[in-house]
């Protein structure tokens, strides 16, 4: 899926939701979807799961990670839940702290199945319109303000990781590095 058609399915989706300011509540999204949302403890590996079984989804996370962690491993499997469970019967998406991958598939599929629910978590997380409202705030508010500054600030009122932001922002051409 094109990062275009991502953007305005999560745009579309927060708007079905009403959510229309920062930080988005990911996890009423879920509750709204009837999507169960389980805390585990899964050690420092496993981030987070999507099963699909019988026709039905739950979303895992581990209840240990930091909480701007959990906010993207939860939007990512939401992300693998909209964008890839119609496809796929009785499956199970393990996300892995640092690397994501899914069983039962070749690795270029998986790569790209990734790569997709991580633009969904960034883009339902950090809505494009949202982000660049803000961001122009801030730049009205200081002009002087540094690249540095406006991730710290972004990912704050975001609540998000500044590694997220900042990889956000790039995506959006809005700093350079």
């Amino acid at each position: 899926m094109r990062t275009a058609d991502i953007e305005k399915f999560t745009e579309d989706l927060l708007r079905r939701h009403d959510l229309f300011k920062a930080s988005i509540d990911i996890k009423k999204i879920v509750k709204k979807e009837s999507i169960p949302l389980i805390p585990y403890e899964l050690g420092d590996e496993i981030s987070g799961m999507l099963v699909l079984e019988n026709g039905q989804a739950r979303i895992g996370y581990n209840q240990d990670h930091h909480k701007v962690r959990q906010r993207f491993t939860i939007a990512h499997e939401l992300g693998h839940y909209f964008l890839h469970s119609k496809s796929d019967e009785d499956k199970l998406f393990l996300s892995h702290a640092q690397v994501m991958f899914r069983k039962n598939t070749s690795k270029e599929v998986s790569f790209k199945k990734e790569k997709e629910a991580n633009m969904f978590a960034a883009s339902i997380l950090m809505p494009k319109f949202l982000i660049e409202e803000a961001y122009d705030k801030i730049l009205n508010e200081n002009s002087k303000i540094d690249d540095d500054q406006i991730v710290w600030h972004l990912s704050t009122q975001f609540v998000v990781s500044q590694l997220a932001m900042s990889y956000r922002l790039k995506n959006l051409n809005k700093i350079y590095f």
